[in-house]
């Protein structure tokens, strides 16, 4: 019988019928051949999936019977779909208003910002910006945007875009709480605490349309790499505007029929407790190099959902990972599998924590793209 978890559609193994099990094993033959379908061999081509509700002594049995079952990459993304959990359901996909690592998953694929990362080592590459120079004191950086860079309903991206969408998230009135994240920014804090009443006093300005430059209070090394947090990427502000102001949280402008993104996804449909669908964004300037042509993020938080889902073919990764099933999965799959501890330290190095987050995520999809 079919069963749902989440949006996604999972099969129970069929149960013996008792009362056909205390007939004379010599009646059941001829019942099997009589029949006009044949019965499934279940321990073998049944793809074994519980219900969170399921007891632990009927699942365990099982799992001694039957190996885990790993997909291959070329099996798995044949039809270029990635399936993933990203455990809960996201509180919000403004990338001014999320907070969580769920939200993240989500803004990264729809948003981008002035640099990206490379896969291998992670260190800063072209985004938005094609280019970049750093003056001698280390402190003020100019950017230069491409010319193909597009916003989904076709507006160029500009670097006035920038400076509004930064303008935004440090307005004290819309209580980001990553607004902090800016704050090497010169000028940035006391704009956001709100000592500064002048956003033109805060180090970042549009030169041109497509030059943009920002100035910090002091040489950061990392400010490259810092740019690739989600609160540093822009927003098309007209949208914003349209759908209940710029400080109004949890307006109708990130529902898929409003959304406005420049990242190498589109926002396709968003089902609340089912699935958030993104697919390829033809108008990215680097859509070529996009393999994928939808990811689906289903928001499924139970552990022994999400590994049943993932052991059935039906989710490319296990978001919770319960610690007894850690040593299976080593064993059985040394070579197919890739397990990260995350989250320990995410209260006390929240900065660091995201930054792995982003590695470990690179790491992932390239495992699974081969």
């Amino acid at each position: 019988e079919a069963k749902t978890a989440g949006s996604i559609e999972v099969a129970e193994e069929s149960k013996p019928d008792t009362a056909k099990a205390e007939e004379p094993t010599e009646q059941r033959p001829t019942e099997v051949v009589e029949r006009s379908e044949p019965e499934p061999e279940a321990p073998v081509q049944t793809t074994i999936v519980t219900k969170p509700e399921t007891k632990p002594e009927v699942q365990e049995p099982i799992e001694e019977e039957k190996p885990i079952r790993v997909v291959s990459s070329s099996e798995e993304l044949s039809n270029k779909v990635l399936n993933i959990t990203v455990g809960t359901e996201p509180e919000d996909i403004d990338p001014h208003g999320g907070t969580g690592v769920p939200e993240h998953h989500i803004i990264v694929a729809l948003t981008e910002g002035l640099v990206a990362e490379d896969p291998v080592d992670l260190h800063p590459v072209p985004g938005t910006a094609e280019r970049w120079e750093v003056s001698d004191d280390g402190t003020v950086y100019t950017f230069h945007l491409r010319g193909n860079a597009k916003w989904t309903n076709g507006d160029p991206v500009t670097a006035d875009d920038f400076v509004q969408s930064f303008k935004r998230i440090l307005t004290p009135a819309l209580a980001s709480k990553y607004s902090y994240m800016l704050f090497v920014m010169k000028g940035a804090e006391d704009y956001s605490t709100g000592k500064l009443k002048d956003f033109a006093q805060v180090g970042v300005r549009a030169i041109d349309e497509r030059t943009l430059e920002i100035t910090l209070n002091s040489p950061t090394p990392y400010f490259l790499s810092l740019l690739n947090h989600y609160t540093w990427f822009p927003v098309h502000i007209a949208t914003i505007e349209k759908h209940g102001g710029l400080v109004k949280r949890g307006s109708g402008w990130t529902k898929p029929e409003n959304f406005v993104s420049n990242g190498p996804f589109r926002l396709k449909s968003w089902r609340l407790g089912r699935k958030i669908v993104v697919e390829k964004n033809p108008d990215y300037w680097d859509a070529a190099t996009t393999k994928l042509d939808e990811i689906h993020f289903y928001p499924i938080e139970l552990e022994t959902t999400q590994e049943n889902a993932f052991r059935g073919g039906q989710l490319h990764n296990i978001y919770n990972l319960h610690i007894d099933k850690i040593a299976t999965y080593k064993k059985e799959h040394p070579d197919e599998v890739l397990l990260f501890r995350m989250g320990d330290f995410y209260e006390t190095f929240d900065d660091d924590a995201r930054l792995i987050s982003k590695e470990l995520e690179i790491a992932l999809t390239s495992r699974e793209m081969g």
